[in-house]
């Protein structure tokens, strides 16, 4: 069996509860089955059974889209990116 966690906090880019949560679960599930976890970030590692393959959250691309967008804009690129990674 294999699990895939899509997050936005992993190690070592953790800021709150949510990613502390995620990151204990992933270590106890990942002595179980194989877990690949995408993140926003640079990580990019493969430790046992656990796989880690951060995306880039700033992308250039949206440098002239409107403030208020911006944001939204760059999460939804990041996370389309995750979901086309084979």
């Amino acid at each position: 069996m294999k699990a895939l966690f899509y997050t936005r906090e992993f190690p070592p880019y953790v800021y709150g509860g949510a990613g502390v949560h995620v990151e204990y679960l992933a270590d106890e599930l990942s002595k179980l089955m194989n877990l690949d976890v995408r993140c926003f970030g640079d990580q990019d590692s493969k430790s046992g059974n656990l796989s880690v393959k951060g995306f880039p959250f700033e992308d250039g691309v949206f440098k002239n889209s409107d403030d208020k967008l911006k944001s939204v804009f760059k999460t939804l690129s990041t996370c389309l990116e995750m979901n086309a990674e084979l």
